[in-house]
């Protein structure tokens, strides 16, 4: 596989892994609208739910935040690109 087939995919990749957690961390935000909203009977269930969701988007940060150090490491992607990814990354989750 040539480089320039090596920079396409892990481009590819990391595109796919930030949608996917961008729709995780939607998830995360619907789950804490609902626990805010529920019923006292509901705060357990609720919670977890919560607690799970925050799971997911933090697994899947260190997940892309690797992707994007590895893809640097190699030079797949440059300085510049990496301290974009890195910090569009960062502001997802926060």
């Amino acid at each position: 596989m040539d480089r320039e087939n090596q920079i396409g995919i892990i481009k590819f990749k990391i595109k796919n892994e930030k949608e996917y957690l961008k729709k995780l961390v939607k998830c995360k935000e619907k789950a804490k609208e609902e626990f805010k909203n529920c019923l006292v009977k509901e705060v357990i269930l609720k919670m977890a739910k919560f607690e799970s969701e925050c799971s997911h988007v933090s697994d899947q940060y260190i997940r892309v935040k690797a992707i994007i150090e590895v893809a640097c490491a190699l030079d797949l992607i440059s300085g510049i690109e990496f301290e974009e990814l890195s910090s569009e990354v960062r502001n997802l989750v926060l």
